[in-house]
C-alpha cells in the first residue's frame, strides 16, 4: 500500500485530469460523520518542510507538513492474481477480492467423473497444496466464455456453493440458460477451493479447475390438452421431462414453456345483462339488447327462439302486438358460457277506456259496435235485394264516408254516436255480349267460375237471372265434400275481397264459426245459417247442425283492372294478354268475355286469354267475372 505522488494525480489513465486545478475527479471526501471533501496528502516533497497535496476542490499545490491532512491510498496488485471481486454485504460501493493461492489447488478426484441428474450436477473432487487445511469451501463458477486470470467479467457467469466439505463429494444445482446447453462449447465450468475470511478481509482461491458436465437428455413423458371447467384447471397439450422437471410444447423437447404457461385456468363467470324492449306498438322492428361487461372484449352472443338453440347471429325482431321471448348465449375464451332470456313486450297503442267510447248502429249492413273517437270504422252493405243494386251510404249525424258510392268503406269515429245507412237503387239493364262473340252463361259457378287450385268447390248459385248469370247469393255446399277423399279441415277456396258467401246448410249454433281477422261471420237468425264476408286471405270453421266440421282457407284476391293494359299504340303486332295481364290478379279461375268490340282488326277471347291483331281506332270492352264480382275495362288503340 503507498500514497500516489504528483505524477500519478495528473495520469488520466486512472481517471483524473491532466492539470493541476479544482477538478471534482480527485476530489475525496472523509469517512465519518461529517462525509465533507477533504485535503490529502501525495508522497511528492515540495522542499524541506512541505509536500504536495490534493486540496478539498480537487486542486492540487502543496502544505506544511505539520498541516493536518488525509491519506487516500493506493495498493500494487497484479490483475493476474485477481479471480473475482465481491461486494461487500450492506454496501452498495465497496468490494472485497479473492486472490490467487498458489499453495492451494483443487481438481476431480482422479477416477471418478462428474455426473449429472436432470439439473443437479455432483462432482468428485479432491484439494491439496500447503494451505488446503485453510479452504472453507468449495465453489463452481459457469462462465460464458474461457476463464483468463485478471480479465473483468461483468455478464455471462454465474457462481455456485458446493453442497459438501472442502474434499470428497459435493454438487450444485445447473442455473438456466446453461441447463439446456453443452459444457464446453456453449459454456464452460470451474471448481474452486476457497479461504473464505472477514467481511472486509480479501479471501483467497486455488486456480479455478474446468470441469466436463455432461449434457442431459431429456425423458419425455406426454400430456394431451385438457380443457379446464368450473371447477379445476385444465392443461395445454405438453411433454415433461421426469428428471429435470422441464416442460416442452414439442415432441422433441427443443421449444420449453413454463408450468404457468402450461395452465389453463379454470373458466370464469361471464358478466352480462339483457335488456328487452318494451312500450307501445309504433310499427317498427324490436327486439332485445344483450351487454356484456366482463370479458370487456372478444365475447360472442347468439340468439335463438327456442331455448337451447343459439342459431343467430342478431337478435330475432318483431313488429305486431304480443310478449316474445329471445333465448341468448354468451360466450369466450377462458369462461363459461352464460345463457338467458329477455322479453319482448309490445303492447296495444293507448285507446280510450269503455267511458270514451261512441255507439256505431248499421243500418242494412254491418259494423256496428263501439268505438273510440278518431277510430277508423269500416262498414259494409249488405246484398242489394232483388232488382235492386247498391246506390250510397247516408247519414244524420255529419259522418264523412272515405267513398259513399262504395258497398265497402271507412270513416273517422266522432265523438258520439252514429247511425249509417246503405241506401239502394232500381238496377239497370247490364251491358250483354254482343251477338256471336265469345260468352258463357252463368249455370254454374262451382265449374265456371272456381279457380283451379281449390280442392273443393262448395260455391253454388243461391238465385241468378237470365243468361249474364248475375248471382245474388252464393252459397257453401259442402255436401259434395264426403266420400270425395278430400280431408274436411283442409278445404280451400279463392275469393274476391268483399265476396259474401252463405252456408247452404244450418249450423250448430250463433257461435258455431271461427274465424280469423280476415274473415267475418254473421248468424242469421231466422235460418239459422252463417254469412262470412271475406276482407282478406283467413279461415274459417263451420261447426254444422248435423255435427260435421269444415275448415276452409279463403285465399282473397282483389283484381283491379289495369290502366297501362288499356292503351294500345297503333302498329302494335298481334299480342296475347292473360287475365293476370289485364286485371293484375293471380286467380285462373272466373270468365273473361268481350262486352263489346268496335274494331277493323281482330279480337278473340280463348281459354281465359286474350288475343287482339290491332287496328288503328279500335275499341274492345272486356269484362272479368268472378263468383259475383264483375269487373271492366276498355281498351283503345291510338
Amino acid at each position: 500500500m503507498f500514497l500516489l505522488d504528483a505524477e500519478d494525480a495528473f495520469n488520466t489513465s486512472y481517471g483524473y485530469s491532466n492539470d493541476q486545478e479544482s477538478s471534482k475527479n480527485r476530489i475525496k471526501k472523509k469517512t465519518g460523520e461529517d462525509n465533507r471533501p477533504y485535503a490529502w496528502w501525495l508522497r511528492s516533497a515540495a522542499n524541506d518542510n512541505r509536500a504536495g497535496n490534493v486540496g478539498e476542490s480537487g486542486s492540487c499545490d502543496n502544505s506544511h507538513v505539520s498541516t493536518p491532512h488525509g491519506v487516500s491510498p493506493a495498493f500494487n496488485v497484479d490483475l493476474g492474481s485477481v479471480i473475482f471481486a465481491s461486494l461487500i454485504p450492506g454496501t452498495t460501493n465497496e468490494y472485497k477480492l479473492t486472490l490467487s493461492d498458489n499453495k492451494m489447488s483443487i481438481k476431480v478426484t482422479d477416477g471418478k467423473a462428474v455426473t449429472r441428474e436432470g439439473n443437479t450436477v455432483t462432482v468428485p473432487y479432491t484439494t491439496t497444496g500447503t494451505n488446503a487445511g485453510s479452504a472453507t469451501q468449495v465453489s463452481v463458477l459457469i462462465t460464458d466464455d474461457l476463464y483468463e486470470g485478471g480479465k473483468a467479467v461483468k455478464t455471462g457467469y454465474a457462481y455456485r456453493k458446493l453442497t459438501g466439505g472442502v474434499s470428497g463429494t459435493g454438487s450444485f444445482e445447473l442455473p438456466e440458460p446453461y441447463d439446456e446447453e453443452s459444457c464446453g462449447t456453449d459454456y464452460h465450468a470451474y471448481i474452486l477451493a476457497e479461504d473464505v475470511n472477514g467481511e472486509k478481509e480479501t479471501d483467497y482461491a486455488s486456480v479455478p479447475y474446468e470441469i466436463q458436465i455432461p449434457d442431459h437428455t431429456h425423458t419425455l413423458t406426454h400430456y394431451e390438452r385438457k380443457e379446464a371447467t368450473e371447477t379445476e384447471d385444465g392443461n395445454k397439450e405438453y411433454w415433461e421431462c421426469s428428471e429435470c422437471g422441464k416442460r416442452f410444447t414439442d415432441e422433441a423437447g427443443t421449444h420449453k414453456i413454463s408450468r404457468e404457461d402450461t395452465v389453463i385456468p379454470k373458466l370464469k363467470d361471464i358478466s352480462a345483462t339483457a335488456t328487452g324492449f318494451s312500450g307501445t306498438y309504433d310499427g317498427k322492428a324490436h327486439g332485445i339488447t344483450v351487454k356484456v361487461t366482463d370479458p370487456s372484449g372478444g365475447a360472442a352472443v347468439r340468439y335463438g327462439t327456442v331455448a337451447g338453440t343459439y342459431d343467430r347471429n342478431a337478435s330475432p325482431e318483431y313488429t305486431e302486438v304480443g310478449n316474445y321471448t329471445v333465448y341468448y348465449e354468451v360466450t369466450a375464451d377462458g369462461y363459461k358460457a352464460l345463457t338467458g332470456q329477455a322479453i319482448v313486450e309490445i303492447k296495444e297503442a293507448d285507446v280510450p277506456g269503455p267511458e270514451h267510447t261512441y255507439a256505431v248502429n248499421v243500418e242494412n249492413g254491418d259494423g256496428d259496435g263501439s268505438y273510440a273517437e278518431g277510430m277508423t270504422v269500416t262498414i259494409s252493405a249488405n246484398d242489394p235485394p232483388e232488382g235492386k243494386v247498391f246506390d250510397k251510404w247516408t247519414s244524420d249525424d255529419g259522418v264523412e264516408f272515405a267513398d259513399a258510392a262504395s258497398p265497402e268503406t271507412t270513416f273517422m269515429m266522432p265523438a258520439k254516436d252514429v247511425e249509417v245507412t246503405a241506401t239502394y237503387k232500381d238496377k239497370e239493364q247490364e251491358d250483354k255480349p254482343d251477338p256471336g262473340k265469345t260468352s258463357v252463361p252463368v249455370t254454374d259457378p262451382s265449374s265456371s267460375y272456381a279457380s283451379p287450385e281449390d280442392n273443393f268447390a262448395p260455391v253454388a248459385p243461391g238465385s241468378s237471372e237470365g243468361t249474364g248469370g248475375n248471382i245474388k247469393k252464393l252459397e257453401l255446399d259442402f255436401s259434395n265434400v264426403k266420400g270425395s277423399g278430400v280431408a274436411p279441415d283442409s278445404l280451400k277456396m279463392t275469393a274476391i275481397t268483399g265476396s259474401k258467401f252463405t252456408t247452404k246448410a244450418k249450423v250448430k249454433d250463433k257461435d258455431s264459426v271461427q274465424t280469423d281477422d280476415g274473415i267475418k261471420a254473421k248468424f242469421n237468425k231466422k235460418d239459422g245459417t252463417v254469412t262470412i264476408t271475406c276482407k282478406k286471405t283467413g279461415t274459417a270453421t263451420f261447426n254444422m247442425e248435423d255435427g260435421d266440421s269444415y275448415k276452409v282457407k279463403f285465399v282473397v284476391d282483389k283484381p283491379k283492372p289495369n290502366k297501362n293494359e288499356a292503351k294500345i299504340s297503333a302498329g302494335t303486332a298481334p299480342f296475347t294478354k292473360t287475365i293476370k295481364d289485364l286485371f293484375g290478379t293471380s286467380i285462373t279461375g272466373g270468365k273473361l268475355t268481350i262486352l263489346k268490340e268496335k274494331t277493323s282488326g281482330q279480337a278473340v277471347v280463348k281459354d281465359n286469354e286474350l288475343t287482339v291483331n290491332p287496328a288503328d281506332k279500335d275499341t274492345i270492352k272486356l269484362q272479368y267475372q268472378y263468383l259475383n264480382k264483375k269487373y271492366k275495362m276498355t281498351m283503345k288503340v291510338k
